[in-house]
């Protein structure tokens, strides 16, 4: 088997990752930012560097020196987690909706009925020609 040119780095400790959501957040205004113009590309592109510049800075926590592209897939994966998280957490029926509580289905409401309405029996409706038929004839009678 031949070897490999791409070497396994080591996975960010829980301290590095601290570090490094804490000084994205710092730079998040820029970051997250859905621009595409070429001035805050390049806005984009310093930041990371300003980022990565200072993760390695801080030798108390960083053991491996961590390149952009390192940082940018660490953080690129959080929130991929952090969605599937809360997408999850919307799919649970036990989870209150964004604009409130779970509202309760039709089926499932204590709704009480006056037991007069339950037995009461439509009263039959006259015959819309007939109607129209007396109207015609002057018999408003009906009407009244």
């Amino acid at each position: 088997m031949r070897p490999s040119s791409h070497t396994k780095r080591r996975n960010f400790s829980e301290q590095e990752k601290t570090l490094l959501f804490s000084l994205i957040s710092k730079e998040k205004h820029v970051l997250e930012c859905k621009d595409i113009k070429a001035h805050t590309l390049e806005e984009k592109r310093k930041s990371w560097e300003k980022i990565t510049l200072t993760f390695n800075a801080d030798t108390s926590v960083v053991v491996i020196p961590r390149t952009v592209e390192e940082l940018r897939k660490c953080w690129m994966n959080q929130r991929y987690r952090e969605k599937q998280i809360a997408a999850a957490e919307r799919k649970r029926p036990d989870c209150p909706q964004q604009y409130g509580e779970n509202p309760t289905s039709p089926t499932t409401m204590n709704v009480e009925v006056d037991p007069v309405i339950l037995n009461r029996s439509p009263e039959p409706v006259q015959n819309s020609w007939e109607d129209d038929l007396s109207i015609k004839n002057g018999r408003r009678d009906l009407f009244v």
